[in-house]
């Protein structure tokens, strides 16, 4: 590999490649999997167009964080894993389904301290075809029950 050294003119097309580079990978990335919850609200605003968000990684989402999601990814979002994820409650739940009318995919696994209102939150999720409530001891036969009367 060559070295750009003193060469303005080098240096400036090496910078419009990785911009057009970075443009297109932006356009055309579908699946997200972030690292840190902490870096979470700028990448979103990178990748505008993600269909799945895996935030397996990022135990620390809240409900402002899924507001945030919510309203990014209203149109194109189908699947989001908060499988190790806390700190949520009902309420970014609900933001969560109401804006994302697309969505058909929620993994809740591990939600030890959901309760039966995050059911009825999930509940309003229409276009809802996989759910996944594995260890979600909170929640009990009648949120459950709201579920399949609202899906």
């Amino acid at each position: 590999m060559r070295s750009l050294g003193d060469d303005p003119r080098g240096k400036k097309s090496f910078s419009l490649v990785c911009t057009s580079f970075h443009s297109i990978e932006s356009r055309h990335r579908k699946t997200l999997k972030p690292l840190r919850a902490d870096l979470l609200s700028r990448t979103l605003q990178r990748y505008p167009f993600i269909s799945r968000l895996d935030l397996s990684y990022c135990p620390r989402i809240e409900d402002d964080m899924l507001s945030i999601m919510s309203t990014t990814y209203k149109s194109t979002l189908l699947s989001i894993d908060l499988s190790c994820s806390r700190f949520f409650t009902n309420v970014g739940l609900s933001s969560l389904v109401m804006n994302c009318s697309a969505l058909v995919e929620i993994d809740l696994s591990n939600g030890t301290e959901l309760m039966d209102s995050a059911a009825a939150a999930i509940a309003e999720a229409k276009n809802l075809e996989r759910l996944w409530l594995a260890r979600c001891k909170l929640i009990s036969d009648i949120g459950v029950g709201c579920i399949a009367v609202g899906c």
